[in-house]
């Protein structure tokens, strides 16, 4: 009878870790399955309930859609990533005569809360791990409700936190026919189970330093690329189950637009310094463009990336429907991320090019 290494390992583990392992990782039964609420997001409040009661450790993605209107033109159809807060923005807002929701948020976005947290930025997507509970309620970031027209339809998907850790029964004494046994095995089990503590040790640390939510493996919009290695997965989950609740993303995009010349310019935060984000532009008709930036870290920080108008190939935009498929993908710890989003380019760049 032949026994895989995959066999012999599994047993060790079962022998030595079993009733801990059955504790710090819960079954899908245990933790429970996402579930995803429907909410319709209108223009006449600024906040909309949306039913979804959280607990701290609860993982959270928020995903949104549709035009909204503000006011007239350039501000009469916005999707939910608004317009990004700089002169554009304070040109139209600073007419208005209430105060912003969130001030240091982008104009006309979807925001959200929870409970008497602050505000936060979702725009079309977001995923974040719950560090205090409340109810979840969206909001839009407007200071003038009187002319706004429409509404946005989004997604909030939750998963529980994993439940606290029970402690195991104690074992059974051992019969006296096993004793002579255990006085053999008590060295080797001490020695394998140094080895599997000293792993996940390192799996930890690698984890909490790159600053990885790995409570949030299962993302939408900017999350791992299907196909991940399971051990990669297992690895998370083992760390997540050991990580203190944390109310962080790992590459939240803000926002993704052309800019008037021709430029690509990218708003992200919650990005380990230096991490290299490769990119692609797919246009119908024509041939990918591609290329790569370093991230700047910071947490909450906004920063932005410039990719220039000659690596964008407008005119090929211009000549092929002006809009672009925009793919992003980088790795942190190990763990492959991807965000993709599509966008067309102004008229103005156009002209320029």
């Amino acid at each position: 009878m032949r026994i895989s290494t995959g066999a012999v390992s599994a047993a060790v583990a079962a022998c030595l870790l079993g009733p801990a392992l059955a504790a710090a990782i819960p079954s899908a039964g245990a933790t429970g399955t996402a579930s995803t609420v429907a909410v319709t997001v209108g223009s006449g409040h600024v906040w909309t309930a949306t039913g979804v009661q959280l607990r701290a450790g609860d993982t959270v993605v928020i995903r949104a859609s549709g035009r909204m209107r503000f006011g007239a033109p350039p501000i009469n159809r916005l999707t939910p990533t608004g317009v990004r807060r700089g002169s554009t923005c304070d040109a139209i807002g600073g007419t208005r005569s209430n105060d912003w929701p969130a001030a240091d948020l982008n104009c006309w976005s979807l925001i959200a809360r929870v409970g008497a947290g602050n505000p936060f930025a979702v725009g079309d997507a977001r995923s974040l791990r719950v560090s205090k509970p409340g109810a979840l309620e969206l909001g839009i970031n407007d200071n003038h409700l009187e002319d706004n027209a429409g509404s946005w339809s989004a997604s909030v998907a939750v998963t529980p936190a994993a439940p606290i850790a029970s402690v195991p029964a104690p074992a059974p004494a051992p019969t006296p026919g096993a004793a002579k046994k255990s006085s053999i095995l008590v060295p080797v089990i001490a020695i394998v189970a140094l080895v599997v503590l000293g792993l996940l040790v390192v799996v930890l640390w690698r984890r909490r330093r790159a600053g990885v939510d790995q409570d949030a493996i299962a993302r939408g919009a900017a999350g791992p690329v299907p196909g991940a290695r399971a051990s990669e997965v297992a690895a998370a989950v083992v760390a997540a189950a050991h990580l203190p609740p944390i109310d962080s993303t790992v590459g939240n995009f803000l926002d993704v637009e052309f800019t008037a010349d021709g430029r690509l310019s990218v708003g992200y935060n919650h990005f380990p310094a230096e991490t290299a984000v490769s990119w692609s532009a797919t246009y119908p008709g024509a041939q990918p463009h591609a290329g790569e930036f370093v991230t700047e870290g910071g947490g909450e920080t906004r920063h932005t990336a410039v990719i220039a108008a000659g690596e964008i190939s407008v005119g090929a935009l211009d000549a092929h429907g002006r809009e672009a498929d925009l793919t992003f993908t980088w790795a942190v710890a190990g763990v492959p991320f991807r965000y993709s989003v599509r966008r067309s380019v102004p008229a103005e760049a156009e002209r320029l090019h």
